[in-house]
């Protein structure tokens, strides 16, 4: 899936909930490829994944 699919994707999702969330999404090759210091490392520790 590229960059604008998953934005789509995600902004759908978001509007059938009618919240306001700023969805991320990220491949598993990007979760492996993440580094120690980074905003993705610090939500997978210590967010909630769903």
């Amino acid at each position: 899936m590229n960059l604008r699919e998953r934005l789509e994707v995600l902004g759908i999702a978001a509007a059938r909930i009618m919240k306001p969330v700023e969805a991320k999404g990220y491949t598993p090759q990007e979760i492996e490829m993440t580094q120690e210091a980074s905003f993705l490392k610090e939500v997978l520790e210590m967010g909630i994944s769903i």
